[in-house]
């Protein structure tokens, strides 16, 4: 498992293009949607246009997912609250079994 990364210069003061929030139980489906999003590049006549505060970038990458960002022994729920606050963005990935969690 990898540490809380250093900010790339592209992200400007936020950490993370996004923080992935989900159920446990879809593990398997939000591994493979972190990987689609980071592995995705974006259409080369959108790249730099300005969007918003930021230039579009020509990946998502990196987006905070607990088990790949996380190391074993930390405050984790210090370092979730870091994660998020250090994100552009927050999905969620939303599936029954994330309206059964609390």
């Amino acid at each position: 498992m990898n540490k809380v990364k250093e900010a790339p210069a592209t992200v400007g003061a936020r950490q993370y293009r996004a923080f992935l929030s989900y159920s446990h139980a879809d593990e398997r489906a939000a591994g493979k949607l972190h990987h689609w999003l980071e592995t995705y590049r974006m259409p080369r006549r959108l790249v730099g246009i300005q969007a918003g505060r930021a230039a579009v970038p020509r990946r998502l990458t990196p987006i905070f997912r607990d088990r790949a960002e996380l190391p074993a022994a930390s405050s984790l729920d210090e370092q979730v609250r870091l994660a998020l606050s250090q994100s552009d963005a927050l999905l969620v990935l939303c599936s029954p079994a994330a309206k059964a969690s609390r």
